[in-house]
């Protein structure tokens, strides 16, 4: 019950609870993402820190949609991305690979699956009888 009047009351303040609720996760996302790039001697795997930093900013998002402030779509994909990409770090899956592929697939086939607009009127002549 405290809490949620603690929260009640920084909604209803200026931008300081937004401000601080950003800073929080932010802060938190730098520090996983750091612990994993620190290299072999800090023996995190990368698959736990990217997962730990997607879950980070979801968590911030969800704490946003619960207090009534704007949610941001930026946070919300790339939380998304870094679950993902953890997930496919655990499994020895190669996701930029497959991205990449993915991405070059859908430019080949998008004509394919694009519709085809009609040239009746030049199939059939379009020209007009005086």
């Amino acid at each position: 019950m405290q809490t949620k009047q603690m929260i009640d009351d920084h909604t209803t303040s200026s931008g300081a609870w937004k401000d601080r609720l950003e800073n929080t996760a932010w802060g938190s996302f730098l520090i996983v993402v750091g612990i994993a790039w620190m290299g072999p001697e800090a023996e995190v795997p990368l698959g736990i820190c990217l997962t730990g930093g997607g879950l980070i900013l979801l968590a911030l998002n969800a704490v946003r949609y619960f207090t009534g402030v704007r949610t941001s779509s930026f946070t919300i994909g790339l939380g998304a991305i870094a679950i993902l990409a953890g997930i496919a770090s655990a499994l020895s899956v190669k996701i930029f690979g497959i991205l990449l592929i993915l991405i070059g697939a859908s430019i080949i086939l998008r004509p394919l699956f694009e519709k085809k607009e009609s040239s009746a009127g030049s199939r059939f002549g379009s020209a007009v009888r005086p």
